[in-house]
């Protein structure tokens, strides 16, 4: 078995698994499509939305997720989140809960065709995913900001963040994200069309 770390790794630190999934998409709204370029679904502006994460044991408190793992899985966790000061988890805590303030900002602004400012709540959100060390899947999430950003036309940004994504999707999504890489690739080969 071999794995790949997303951070150094100091001799002797603890490895761990997460026995919670990660976020999960919202249900499909039925809008209108919005970018000029041809997505492998019909709809780009449900590709952003469904892309837009919901909640999930991922996104839930500390004791929510103690609990979560207790009645699922059968056992109290003891890694280092989970064990962690009382004022590290309710730092922890705030920065879920942040994360998903900032994730139903992205959205709203999303539904208004605020697109600028979506594309400013989802960066927030990054850094404080970032920040909480919520670093799997980012691939998705700069799928979004390559989403985002080409439907304002700012091709450079779509570019950039759409090989942020591929280069993510391709390591770490598996068979799940096959149509997201294939997405990325045809949104790159656009933008470069388009002189980005």
């Amino acid at each position: 078995m071999s794995a790949l770390a997303l951070r150094d790794i100091k001799e002797g630190e603890e490895l761990t698994i997460s026995c919670t999934p990660p976020f999960s998409p919202r249900p499909y709204l039925p809008l209108p499509p919005i970018s000029p370029y041809k997505p492998l679904t019909s709809n780009p502006l449900h590709q952003l939305l469904t892309s837009i994460v919901s909640d999930s044991e991922f996104g839930l408190n500390s004791q929510e997720r103690k609990d979560a793992m207790l009645s699922r899985w059968g056992f109290l966790c003891t890694c280092s989140l989970c064990t962690a000061s009382a004022e590290a988890t309710k730092k922890s805590d705030e920065r879920r809960e942040l994360i998903k303030e900032l994730r139903d900002a992205a959205l709203d602004h999303v539904m208004k065709r605020e697109f600028r400012k979506a594309i400013a709540k989802q960066a927030d959100m990054i850094a404080v995913m970032e920040e909480e060390q919520m670093l799997s899947p980012m691939g998705e999430y700069w799928q979004i900001q390559a989403r985002l950003y080409n439907t304002i036309g700012d091709y450079a940004n779509a570019k950039k963040h759409a090989e942020m994504a591929l280069e993510d999707l391709e390591v770490y999504g598996g068979r799940d994200y096959e149509e997201d890489v294939m997405e990325m690739k045809r949104l790159i080969a656009y933008v470069e069309k388009k002189g980005a």
